[in-house]
């Protein structure tokens, strides 16, 4: 079977992104997805299924939007939660 190796084909013109992510217990772990979408393109810039939602693991998305995108993020939403804040402050925001 072939798949993307990237979650788009080409460059994307955003520089704003939304953060976020939610939770599913399976056999009672909670597992979570964390996400990136782009405010221009609407789609989905970055995205990572972890058993946690640490600083570490919301840098790797935002790495990955980085990689996606034809420009520097310049603004990024979310809620605040701790670990997102803690990223957006050690990327020099």
């Amino acid at each position: 079977m072939n798949g993307l190796d990237s979650l788009v084909l080409m460059l994307q013109p955003d520089t704003a992104v939304a953060i976020d992510e939610t939770f599913l217990k399976i056999e009672g772990t909670s597992i979570y997805i964390i996400i990136a979408t782009g405010y221009t393109s609407h789609k989905t810039l970055g995205i990572k299924v972890s058993k946690s939602r640490s600083e570490d693991d919301i840098r790797e998305v935002f790495d990955e939007v980085d990689g996606n995108t034809e420009h520097d993020i310049a603004t990024i939403t979310s809620d605040a939660l701790n670990a997102t804040q803690a990223m957006a402050k050690n990327v020099n925001w």
